[in-house]
């Protein structure tokens, strides 16, 4: 018997059972996900835990605080024991306001992870104490596990020691890159990819596979990326491929999960798990050919041509591609889309812009030399926008405009304040 390349029998037995694999490949990249956008540790990934998968998916884990590094260099532990980076003073507010996110019955990358705090790292002197001040702070009853046996600089946290972490301003997962229009808006695409090694890796060790496997992988995510692009796309009306999907999207690559695992015992395939951002309209859920797969995700087919390892390498992608014109063999990948939750608020100091009782917003449409002025067109767009939208204004129509007409007004609620 033989089960793989280079295999004994001894080693086919050690292969773990099916039953005992965690195939919940979505939960572990949402909590991956989670973790990423509030760039926090965990001593389940720095210390390369075999039971990660597990954990992630319920999503369970343990925060790792004041860095991904730790000062003793332990045999047995696989965290990294270089130097330790100073102490981020926003990662306790980051911390805490993860830990107060709304709890999902159902999981989601909004899903709240209950976890601990262990700062399995030699601790910083004295000022440190300022942000440990603000985590309880933001969450009182975070529990907190300080996990001392990694080594002690001798300076203990002092409760005396400055307050710096109160001047600390942490932009929430979101802000940094606002987006909102009255057409359009930002959708989450994720899925589950399939990478195929070249014939020629068959001879290799499942060592050598996974190595070749692991550099290919970007370039794979990067086909992904291109031909969901190409589909969701308008097109001209002058191009080969101008009746292939159209939906007014535009795809930008977000993430690529490391974890990559192969399908069978040859280990010439693998899977993997991606994520990508698109802007479309506010119609694009219901134009899609959307269908709802097992796990009750919203989805939609995307084909794409099978590509060799040099041409995913180099980039060569048929032209103008269509998949009901292309001749080649094709692959099918399923693509969950799901609309991003929208952010009506930046990141600027409110109380500041509303003192007065009044927000004054100047609203600039450039210049157009073409016959149609399309910035005219554009203007009484605004206009009609701002009417339905409930501003008030003496003009009934955007002609009654004139250069000394008022400044429309409608009034909002801040933080309690009535606000002009």
């Amino acid at each position: 018997m033989n089960c793989g390349n280079h295999k004994t029998d001894t080693e086919c037995d050690l292969r773990l059972p099916e039953w005992l694999r965690n195939n919940d490949h979505r939960g572990v990249h949402n909590t991956k996900r989670l973790l990423r956008s509030f760039r926090l540790s965990t001593v389940c990934e720095e210390a390369r835990c075999p039971n990660v998968g597990e954990c992630f998916s319920r999503p369970t884990a343990a925060f790792m605080i004041l860095g991904s590094k730790c000062t003793r260099n332990c045999g047995f532990c696989a965290v990294d024991s270089s130097a330790p980076d100073p102490p981020d003073r926003e990662e306790p507010a980051r911390v805490a306001m993860q830990q107060e996110r709304p709890k999902s019955s159902n999981f989601s990358v909004d899903a709240n992870l209950p976890l601990p705090i262990i700062p399995c790292l030699t601790l910083p002197p004295a000022p440190f104490g300022g942000p440990m001040k603000a985590l309880r702070r933001f969450v009182p009853l975070v529990p907190v596990v300080f996990a001392l046996a990694c080594g002690s600089s001798g300076d203990e946290p002092s409760e005396g020691g400055s307050d710096d972490g109160a001047s600390a301003s942490v932009v929430p997962p979101g802000k940094a890159d606002d987006y909102l229009s009255p057409t359009s808006r930002e959708y989450r695409l994720w899925g589950e990819g399939q990478l195929d090694l070249d014939a020629e890796w068959a001879d290799k060790t499942d060592a050598e596979k996974l190595a070749h496997a692991k550099e290919m992988l970007g370039y794979k995510f990067k086909a992904y990326a291109h031909f969901i692009d190409v589909y969701v796309t308008d097109k001209s009306s002058h191009d080969t491929n101008a009746d292939y999907g159209g939906f007014s999207g535009l795809v930008r690559p977000t993430s690529l999960d490391s974890m990559i695992e192969p399908t069978d015992a040859t280990s010439m395939s693998f899977t993997f798990l991606w994520e990508l951002e698109m802007g479309g309209p506010r119609s694009l859920m219901s134009n899609l050919p959307l269908e709802t797969n097992a796990a009750g995700e919203k989805i939609f087919k995307v084909k794409l041509p099978v590509l060799t390892e040099s041409q995913l390498q180099y980039g060569s992608y048929p032209k103008d591609f269509d998949a009901a014109k292309y001749t080649g063999e094709l692959e099918e990948i399923e693509v969950a889309i799901d609309p991003e939750e929208e952010s009506f608020d930046a990141f600027p100091e409110y109380n500041k812009l509303f003192e007065d009782g009044k927000l004054d917003v100047l609203i600039l449409v450039g210049g157009d030399y073409n016959e149609e002025r399309y910035d005219l067109k554009a203007a009484e767009e605004i206009f009609k926008w701002l009417k339905q939208a409930g501003y008030q204004h003496p003009a009934a129509a955007y002609t009654d405009l004139k250069l000394d007409s008022p400044p429309f007004k409608a009034s909002i609620d801040a933080n309690g304040k009535n606000v002009d």
